[in-house]
């Protein structure tokens, strides 16, 4: 059937038709194949330059934290309760958090959301230095740089060892 409908074309329509489908097949090829891989190529791109800035501003941090460590004056626990410290240390580092929903038993959860990096840290190394440590500690990047999202959990008992330190 389509034999015959060429057949049934003049040499000059053949020759058009011949010409528009030598034009088609590459700008199809381009259409449906190179342009679709070359703008992922390019989005990836991109993902792995945002990735390893991430990942320079993380080493950057990480010098900071060890760098910050020691600058902090350990406080005196005396008889004052693990979660009082805690809240007193959240209050004057300036960070506002809220009850972390699913604690179990007297286990205290907390988040904070939108904060300064270094002053989760300096929560962190203050905490750990009064012999608080946590159990679990979930750090993610906030929408502006140096803002992070965490989630702190600490054991009801806050039993450690009171001046313990972990390098």
């Amino acid at each position: 059937m389509m034999r015959d409908w060429l057949a049934g074309l003049s040499a000059r329509e053949r020759l058009i038709l011949g010409a528009g489908g030598a034009l088609a097949v590459p700008l199809l090829f381009y259409l449906l194949l190179w342009r679709p891989l070359a703008t992922q190529h390019e989005r990836l791109q991109q993902q792995v330059a945002s990735q390893q800035a991430l990942a320079a501003w993380m080493q950057d941090a990480a010098e900071r934290i060890v760098t910050l460590r020691d600058r902090l004056p350990a406080p005196t626990a005396g008889d004052t309760p693990p979660r009082e410290m805690i809240t007193r240390a959240l209050s004057d580092l300036q960070l506002s958090s809220r009850p972390l929903p699913g604690g179990q038993g007297d286990e205290l959860g907390l988040t904070l959301s939108d904060a300064e990096f270094e002053r989760v840290v300096h929560l962190l190394i203050r905490l750990q230095q009064a012999g608080i440590v946590p159990l679990g500690v979930d750090l993610r990047r906030a929408q502006e740089p140096g803002r992070v999202e965490a989630r702190l959990r600490f054991a009801g008992s806050l039993a450690a060892a009171s001046g313990s330190r972990t390098d």
